[in-house]
């Protein structure tokens, strides 16, 4: 496993540290999701509860004509949502430095 991000190694930052850190919303759906569900315990121990599941979708051919859609009638449940991009960073790094820091294998390159 190689973990590089050009930056601060999110996964080492406390609560305050994240929230102090710039950052951005970034929207995770169905395939990123569905990736991170496959690696056992990420989304279950660090992923969940971190984003705001999208419940609608609002679909504008111009300012006046808009369609809006329930989530659930074109995704599956609990597949898709909004989350600050630091929280999904640090998961990911806590995720790996909890369970391959002492692996030889194991390579940070974090700044």
């Amino acid at each position: 496993v190689t973990l590089i991000d050009p930056g601060t190694d999110y996964g080492k930052l406390d609560e305050e540290g994240l929230a102090r850190a710039r950052s951005w919303m970034i929207g995770l759906s169905c395939h990123g999701l569905s990736s991170i569900r496959e690696v056992p315990g990420l989304y279950e121990d660090y992923i969940r509860g971190l984003g705001v599941d999208t419940v609608k979708a609002v679909i504008g051919i111009t300012k006046k004509i808009k369609f809006t859609l329930k989530a659930s009638d074109f995704i599956p449940e609990d597949s898709a949502f909004t989350v600050d991009r630091n929280y999904i960073c640090a998961a990911l790094s806590r995720y790996l430095n909890d369970n391959f820091e002492k692996d030889g294998n194991f390579i940070s390159h974090y700044n």
